[in-house]
């Protein structure tokens, strides 16, 4: 497939602010402008042609994937890699670059400022993240294909669970070994397994405490495909007792689906995060939630746009996203649950699906 229109759109995007070209050494962005390439590489964006800078440990993978690609020119870099910057600079006439300030060391930037005399630098940020909001078909199948690797694992996990015989560990292991045999590439995160008054924790680390009858354990876990990721949280147990425990789980759960069913385009992230924030005050739980609502997951299992009270955005089509409410009492237990979400023309649809009330089958 040849993915040349991702790149033109930062090629309008610099004639529109009338700056020659666009530097990007972050590896996620280099991947969503050149996906062809599956190595490290730099990209340099001009106005009419886009430069691919690899080493020569790539160059021979490079001429082979990018084979098919239009608009694109492959270049070997010699050491230093400034040396073959400036060249480029001087064949293309370039007299300004753009460079991203997030992505930009503090010494590589004073070493830019130093070598590239005469080329002006202008900081940008979020170009390539802008872009990357709004997902096009591929990414989505992509997305789909991640979200039904992580169904197929839990299906398999959730089936085996010893309890009182594995620990949380035990648990992320398997999990873990579970998403690459059902064909995950490297995983967006360790799985985040934790049990007992631990899922009082959002981002516990797996211990080797048992998983024990009549306790909540929260697994959070992500896979991939193409590297896109995908992000589903579940909280279960097995012979729950706890009148507590179920009453918090249920409206977590309800408010999960309240969220998720408000899901449309045009809806603000703010607003939804507000609707949240009411239903927990009603039963005097909000100051249990102690995070966003959720994030956007693509190339990165955390991007934009995120569903929090600090600023708001306005979901649009092709937008995925996670909803994952959750509350955190105190040395006591915690309650989390997350699906993937695609925003559709209409409404939603969730990506991921499987096993939403699995703790109350299995008490």
């Amino acid at each position: 497939m040849n993915y040349e229109f991702r790149r033109k759109k930062i090629i309008k995007k610099l004639k529109r602010k009338g700056i020659d070209s666009f530097l990007t050494r972050e590896q996620v962005n280099v991947h969503y402008l050149c996906p062809s390439f599956k190595g490290e590489s730099v990209i340099l964006v001009t106005k009419d042609i886009t430069f691919l800078l690899v080493d020569s440990r790539y160059t021979q993978q490079a001429k082979f994937e990018i084979a098919d690609e239009k608009g694109i020119e492959l270049v070997e870099m010699r050491k230093p890699f400034l040396k073959s910057l400036l060249k480029l600079f001087a064949k293309t006439g370039v007299k300004n670059t753009a460079f991203e300030v997030e992505h930009t060391t503090y010494d590589f930037f004073e070493t830019l400022k130093k070598n590239c005399r005469g080329i002006k630098l202008e900081p940008t940020k979020g170009w390539v993240e802008n872009l990357r909001i709004i997902k096009d078909d591929e990414e989505v199948k992509n997305i789909r294909r991640a979200c039904n690797i992580i169904d197929r694992a839990m299906t398999t996990l959730i089936k085996n669970i010893k309890w009182g015989k594995m620990s949380e560990l035990d648990l992320a292991n398997e999990l873990e070994y579970g998403l690459k045999k059902e064909g995950s590439e490297q995983l967006p995160f360790y799985p985040i397994i934790a049990s007992g008054s631990r899922t009082s924790f959002p981002h516990a680390h797996s211990t080797n405490e048992l998983l024990r009858e009549g306790e909540l354990v929260i697994i959070d876990c992500g896979a991939s495909c193409q590297g896109y990721g995908s992000d589903l949280t579940r909280t279960i147990g097995k012979n729950i007792m706890d009148a507590k425990k179920k009453e918090t789980y249920n409206l977590v759960l309800k408010v999960q689906e309240t969220a998720i069913k408000n899901v449309k385009p045009g809806v603000k992230t703010s607003d939804l995060c507000k609707l949240v924030r009411e239903m927990f005050w009603e039963k005097d739980v909000a100051q249990f939630f102690i995070h966003g609502l959720g994030h956007g997951v693509g190339l990165n299992i955390h991007e934009a746009p995120s569903l929090s009270s600090h600023g708001s955005v306005n979901l649009k089509e092709g937008m995925v996203i996670t909803i994952e409410p959750g509350i955190y009492i105190p040395n006591k237990y915690g309650v989390r649950i997350e699906d993937t979400v695609l925003v559709t023309s209409k409404g939603y649809e969730v990506l991921t699906g499987l096993y939403k009330n699995c703790w109350q089958a299995s008490s």
